[in-house]
């Protein structure tokens, strides 16, 4: 079992479109219950219909549950212990909500501690009325101004979307350093007070029960369950309306009816000790750090797993198709039908079976205009001392099947070479596919650039340059970083851990039956994806706390030793 604890979202998650639990979810819960785990419900909703699913899933499996949480986390009901954890949004910041709600002419419903005695809630709105029809099950009644309206969630509606992300913006602004607001759909907004949400719950649950983010997993299907799965090892998103949740889970299932069954069925069962597919990272993970060559001991290795064990094999890198075909040819396989190439952090995936593109992602243009502009803008003010990059395009295979140079086009080149040379003899001579270094001009081409890599003089500066992007910038990018010198940008939600779910739905592979191995932040998004992660115990703190397996190796020597841990153990 991979998870001794499942949370569990309701709407969009567990429920049908009719509110109801299919009997294929509730068998998989039983049967999940049977071997020892624990599921427990995460829910926004009140504890009048969360209730309701609670005892209809004990009913089912003859079993105790023993916690439910309610409002976002806001209520924590303790069955074992018969005790209830409350977080209330005081009387004064309820009534500043209620203001705006009336000035902005909303609906919204208030949650408090009478209205959950009495189980009911008490609406305040124009619409009134239609409320009432739409919650046809609750037990609605008007707002009692006079009364005490401290609430453990407020939820904010309006039949435009336009309005209610207006009016998250001036809420967010006015009070976000005390409430949380989350969307549970494009018309609703949900509050709680700063801290309490679904993350909160797991670190609820791992406190209570001494358990670890390896032990709990988390299901749910919007963004108010992005905190629960940022803070859990196995994540799964159930087809969410909004696909950016799809970027914060570790897992994506494209449909609804069954999924938590299939979840727990074929994720969190599923027997994780059969590798099917082995990803990656190249410097400092398949290549020794300063000769940038792969030692024999793992490509002897790596040749055994895909030669002999028709292991999928596929290197995951920051570099280009060019520089992964080299190192799969000094790898020495012999049957490339099962290798790929996950190139430029996840930016495109090749196929060598058809030599062709399997997925491609590239950088729009007017973003890739702004972001030379930043770079340029920032390397003439030596704010943060000299800057350079190079940009990659998505390669024409052709050109690396004729084997012709590679052109590489950069921003104070002399500046970037210097900077790669410094990492390795060998890393512009002998480890890259030839490459014709030409510098950016005025007429330089900004379509179809699929990563920047930029270059600072020390680590200190690379950190200024880094935060500088993320913080300041509001570009809608991905930013990462594979050396203490550089910060590299590709398109949103490209990263590694994508590139790999989507190579092992195309080869319909289980991901827990996925192998990976990095070293650096980005390939922090690979190592979440599966308990089959590795790293070095000479990694830093946040990719060892990403990966499942800490291993005291070397590089290259990491590749070997995991195999020989998971794959050919004697």
């Amino acid at each position: 079992m991979q998870s001794k604890i499942l949370a569990i979202d309701l709407d969009g998650t567990l429920l049908t479109k009719l509110k109801k639990i299919t009997s294929k979810n509730l068998d998989a819960i039983t049967n999940y219950m049977n071997l020892g785990g624990m599921p427990v419900i995460v829910t926004g909703r009140s504890t009048v219909s969360a209730f309701g699913y609670f005892h209809q899933i004990e009913k089912h499996a003859n079993k105790k549950l023993r916690y439910l949480a309610c409002f976002n986390g806001a209520y924590i009901y303790d069955q074992k212990l018969n005790k209830s954890y409350k977080n209330f949004i005081s009387e004064s910041l309820c009534r500043s909500i209620l203001s705006i709600v009336k000035r902005e002419k909303l609906t919204a419903w208030f949650y408090t501690e009478k209205s959950r005695e009495t189980r009911s809630v008490d609406v305040y709105g124009y619409r009134f009325p239609v409320i009432n029809k739409l919650f046809k099950n609750l037990n609605t009644k008007k707002l009692n101004e006079k009364s005490d309206i401290s609430s453990y969630k407020i939820n904010v509606m309006s039949f435009s979307k336009a309005k209610i992300a207006n009016v998250l913006g001036k809420l967010k602004k006015q009070f976000g350093d005390v409430l949380t607001f989350s969307l549970s759909s494009k018309y609703l907004i949900e509050i709680n007070n700063k801290k309490i949400n679904k993350g909160y719950v797991v670190n609820f649950l791992k406190n209570e029960l001494k358990a670890s983010k390896k032990d709990i997993a988390f299901v749910g299907d919007s963004f108010n369950d992005v905190p629960g799965f940022q803070q859990v090892r196995n994540s799964f998103a159930i087809k969410p309306k909004n696909k950016d949740v799809i970027q914060y889970a570790a897992h994506y299932i494209d449909y609804k009816r069954n999924a938590v069954a299939d979840v727990i069925n074929e994720y969190i069962l599923n027997d994780v000790n059969e590798i099917k597919l082995i990803a990656t990272d190249l410097d400092g993970t398949l290549l020794e750090n300063y000769t940038k060559e792969v030692s024999n001991i793992a490509a002897n290795k790596v040749s055994e797993c895909v030669d002999k064990k028709n292991i999928y094999f596929s290197i995951a890198t920051g570099r280009n198709v060019d520089d992964i075909t080299m190192i799969i040819n000094k790898i020495g396989i012999k049957n490339k039908n099962h290798c790929f190439a996950i190139a430029n952090n996840g930016s495109a995936i090749y196929e060598f079976k058809s030599g062709n593109y399997l997925y491609k992602e590239t950088i729009p243009y007017e973003l890739s205009k702004l972001v030379f502009t930043h770079i340029k803008k920032l390397n003439e003010s030596k704010k943060y001392g000299h800057v350079g990059c190079y940009v990659h395009r998505i390669l024409d295979v052709e050109r690396i099947k004729n084997g012709l140079n590679t052109q590489l086009m950069g921003y104070e080149l002399n500046f970037v070479q210097e900077r790669l040379a410094s990492f390795s003899k060998n890393f512009t001579k002998n480890n890259w596919y030839p490459k014709d270094f030409t510098e950016i001009d005025k007429n330089f081409d900004f379509k179809n650039i699929c990563k920047f890599v930029i270059y600072a003089d020390s680590p200190e500066n690379n950190k200024k340059i880094a935060d500088y992007f993320v913080n300041k910038t509001n570009l809608d990018l991905t930013f990462t970083t594979s050396s203490k010198t550089n910060v590299e940008i590709n398109a949103k939600h490209v990263s590694k851990g994508n590139a790999i779910k989507f190579l092992a739905n195309y080869l319909n592979i289980n991901i827990f039956n996925v192998m990976t191995l990095g070293d650096e932040e980005n390939d922090l998004s690979m190592l979440k994806i599966t308990p089959n992660s590795f790293t070095l115990t000479t990694s830093k703190e946040i990719v060892k706390d990403a990966a499942n397996n800490v291993i005291k190796s070397k590089p290259s020597i990491l590749v070997s030793d995991a195999i020989s841990q998971k794959i050919l153990r004697k």
